[in-house]
């Protein structure tokens, strides 16, 4: 990537500004959002994670004859 340090930090900078903004203007919509984002993370950590093994696996291969 060219000028490799400096987009992603550029990214979270703009990233900074918007939240500021956003709970500047209407802290409801940011709360709203902070709680699906929390919801989602319990969800993936209590039940996909554990189950990672049973049910994100892909099938084996098929084995192919020349």
């Amino acid at each position: 990537m060219p000028g490799w340090p400096l987009p992603p930090l550029l990214l979270l900078a703009m990233m900074v500004v918007v939240v500021y903004e956003n709970l500047v203007s209407d802290r409801i919509l940011v709360s709203i959002t902070l709680a699906i984002l929390a919801i989602g993370y319990a969800y993936y950590y209590g039940y996909i994670q554990p189950c990672r093994e049973d049910r994100w696996t892909l099938p084996d291969p098929a084995d192919e004859e020349p």
